[in-house]
């Protein structure tokens, strides 16, 4: 899945990230590295260009039977 682009000035207040969803899977948040170990958690711009990488879990539904 492609998010659009959020572009801005760096060192502005980058804002809300998009919350991309995804039937039966729950959005994990954005992280900085392709393996998912750096979550990414600045408020501003880079003065670079950055490729943020989504976190997905699948959704687990259990059922008790009666």
């Amino acid at each position: 899945m492609v998010v659009d682009a959020k572009t801005g000035n760096a060192g502005t207040e980058l804002g809300a990230l998009t919350r991309p969803s995804v039937p039966g899977m729950q959005f994990e948040g954005w992280y900085s590295d392709e393996d998912l170990t750096k979550p990414f958690v600045s408020a501003y711009y880079p003065n670079y260009s950055k490729t943020l990488y989504a976190k997905w879990s699948r959704y687990v539904v259990t059922a008790e039977c009666f």
